[in-house]
């Protein structure tokens, strides 16, 4: 075995090794984990104290210039790449989103929801979706689904209408619940 061999052994050994005591709790972990900017240590938590019983999807649709609201569109879709197991630089934006969904999710009975981080970092999220010139108000939606089960997609949350623009009222569109959203979904189909 020639030095590179040797370096190279050496340096996956310690990844190793971090990688175990990184899974452990304790002030090792948490030392390790700073060190970590690149996000290069796993972090295994397969025995959650609540596991996920459903997958939350975020829909969005667009209110039209002439009043007209386009189908509901899965605004985030996951792309498989063979290196994104080595490098994954939208790693921490999916986790974000992510973490509002879950977050926004558990709170939607709450009064002041729409002023959470949660909700604000979903709105901007969709806001900055492609969509198309004549495009005046945005909307956006949770939607729980039990992939392994033969329950129904549900809405767990559906937003306000927002402008997407200052100067442009939006047309009155009649408030839409979590049922009007779930029997919407049923019928139209989400995407």
């Amino acid at each position: 075995m020639n030095a590179v061999d040797t370096v190279v052994a050496a340096v996956l050994a310690a990844w190793l090794l971090a990688s175990a005591i990184a899974q452990l709790p304790g002030r090792w972990s948490t030392w390790i984990r700073r060190w970590d900017v690149v996000g290069l240590i796993p972090s295994f938590s397969f025995f959650a104290p609540n596991p996920a019983s459903s997958d939350c999807h975020i829909v969005y649709r667009h209110v039209l210039v002439d009043g007209r609201v386009t189908g509901w569109t899965d605004a985030f879709v996951w792309r498989p790449v063979p290196w994104r197991l080595v490098w994954n630089p939208d790693r921490r934006a999916e986790k974000a989103i992510s973490d509002a969904t879950s977050a926004l999710a558990r709170r939607s009975d709450d009064a002041g929801v729409r002023l959470s981080v949660s909700y604000l970092v979903l709105l901007n999220y969709v806001v900055a979706l492609p969509r198309s010139t004549d495009a005046v108000g945005v909307q956006f939606a949770l939607i729980g689904a039990a992939e392994f089960s033969n329950r129904a997609p549900f809405a767990r949350f559906v937003s306000d209408t927002h402008p997407l623009y200052e100067a442009v009222p939006l047309p009155d569109l009649e408030p839409l619940d979590s049922r009007a959203a779930t029997h919407a979904l049923r019928g139209a189909g989400a995407g």
